[in-house]
């Protein structure tokens, strides 16, 4: 069984594309663990798992990009208005 979480959209100081390129490959993640954090931790395009203090725990991405919708003024992402 997975649960699917929702949040509110938020203004953060990044440009979309930097932001969608930390995001877009579950990969880059590794990049931000310690070295000696990184045993244990499985990456891929789509998913991040990983055992902390004995519960398997991961993340998978289910749908990239926004429908056009769903997109702010001007056709850019809301992450990207100030």
């Amino acid at each position: 069984m997975s649960t699917e979480i929702k949040s509110k959209h938020g203004t953060v100081s990044k440009q979309p594309f930097e932001l969608y390129m930390a995001f877009v490959d579950m990969r880059n993640f590794l990049h931000f663990l310690p070295e000696d954090k990184r045993e244990g931790v499985t990456a891929d395009y789509d998913t991040i798992s990983a055992t902390v203090q004995g519960f398997k725990v991961g993340v998978m991405v289910r749908e990239r990009g926004l429908k056009g919708s769903e997109r702010g003024e001007k056709g850019r992402m809301p992450c990207g208005q100030r």
